[in-house]
């Protein structure tokens, strides 16, 4: 026994007569010659035509009584109703994206924030340092050599914080599960 493919009508005549129940205004031989020529409709060898091709061709080839093929009759009916379940799904598909990823912080996000906070701590250590060495200098008691001691402790800094810099990172990411409804809060006293 023959499976009939849904995708496909199952002779020419029933692509011809679904195309005049639609509005179509074709004729038979018209049609029967565009599906021998195989240019606009492809007839497989079991005899079958392709829905999609019936419907691209009544589309861009045929006019109904009322106006080209796409802007009236059920075929644009049907081709609305597919255009809005397509735009639907790809709605859902970026609604749930989002969704997911409000839960993650980017790389780029975090890179920035954890350069933005290397360099707060660097500058910190930087402002000790130069508060700090007026009294290093006056504990050791000899003021002329004040700026080699800050240019000496400022290039430790350089050299550490250019470790920590050219040191790669082993960074696992992970996500922050809120609580849910059902789940109790802790009791605080």
């Amino acid at each position: 026994m023959k499976e009939t493919n849904p995708d496909r009508f199952k002779t020419r005549k029933e692509a011809l007569n679904w195309l005049m129940t639609q509005g179509y205004k074709i004729s038979q031989g018209k049609f029967y010659t565009d599906c021998t020529n195989g240019q606009k409709i492809t007839v497989h060898r079991d005899g079958t035509v392709s829905k999609w091709e019936v419907f691209e061709y009544a589309r861009n080839e045929l006019k109904t009584g009322t106006g080209s093929g796409t802007g009236s009759g059920l075929a644009a009916e049907q081709m609305r109703k597919i255009r809005a379940e397509a735009d639907m799904k790809e709605l859902q598909f970026q609604i749930e994206t989002r969704k997911q990823d409000k839960n993650w912080l980017h790389a780029d996000e975090a890179w920035a924030t954890l350069a933005a906070l290397i360099g707060t701590l660097r500058d910190a250590i930087s402002h000790q340092l130069q508060s700090g060495t007026g009294k290093i200098i006056e504990a050791a008691g000899d003021h002329q050599y004040h700026g080699e001691v800050f240019e000496f402790c400022e290039s430790l800094i350089n050299k550490a914080f250019n470790e920590v810099a050219d040191s790669p990172l082993d960074v696992t990411f992970e996500r922050e599960i809120e609580n849910e409804p059902n789940q109790e809060e802790p009791v605080r006293d």
